[in-house]
């Protein structure tokens, strides 16, 4: 296993689970090869990202799967010149074979803005934010800890950015401070709710949220 991309080191410690089937010409047709040890494998910091399988017959066909990639942003199955493979074919010797996983990384870029016929009178009010965002690993809803830190202050006219979020990750952004502002306005907004803003992480992306406070 190579755990690759600028999301790496946050985001890539797995575990990664693979399984392997195979199949042999003989004579009277095609077999299924039974798999000693099982299918599937695992693995992880403890294993050293590495898994054998073992007594394997020679002049089987084998397809390597990825089965859980740990919430990759892609993956790639090399053979031991580097190249993508599909199948590889069982010979009198170890063969190796590379799944490379790269994590990505985005963002989320909020401006504020005031609006209303008594905005000028808060120009200089402090605003805070709170942001929220949920990654499925595998199937399974991880909660972020938001880097740098879920919530943050902001005025008028500025912008701040929560970086190095996973790609696929779906964020809601809220306001937990308005200033007493009449009403609080977001775009993109999560869904009915227009006081809140919901967007999806893209890779080396910044996802765009206006906040606007109406007084």
């Amino acid at each position: 296993k190579t755990i690759d991309g600028p999301g790496a080191a946050m985001y890539g410690a797995g575990p990664f689970e693979v399984s392997l089937s195979c199949t042999q010409e003989l004579e009277g047709g095609t077999d299924v090869v039974i798999i000693p040890g099982g299918a599937t494998r695992v693995l992880d910091a403890a294993g050293g990202y590495r898994a054998s399988y073992d007594s394997l017959p020679v002049g089987a066909n084998c397809v390597i799967s990825e089965t859980m990639t740990g919430g990759a942003t892609s993956t790639k199955i090399l053979d031991d010149t580097g190249a993508a493979i599909e199948m590889v074919e069982i010979v009198d010797a170890a063969t190796e074979i590379t799944l490379v996983n790269t994590f990505e990384l985005g963002s989320v870029a909020v401006t504020k803005v005031l609006s209303g016929s008594g905005a000028s009178a808060h120009k200089d009010d402090i605003f805070t934010v709170l942001l929220a965002c949920v990654w499925e690993v595998d199937g399974v809803d991880v909660q972020l800890a938001i880097p740098g830190g879920a919530s943050r202050t902001i005025v008028a006219g500025d912008a701040l950015v929560f970086t190095d979020l996973p790609v696929g990750a779906v964020c809601t952004l809220s306001e937990t401070d308005a200033g007493g502002a009449r009403a609080v306005t977001m775009t993109p907004a999560d869904g009915s709710d227009a006081s809140r803003a919901r967007v999806v992480i893209a890779a080396g992306a910044s996802a765009q949220v206006e906040v606007d406070n109406r007084f």
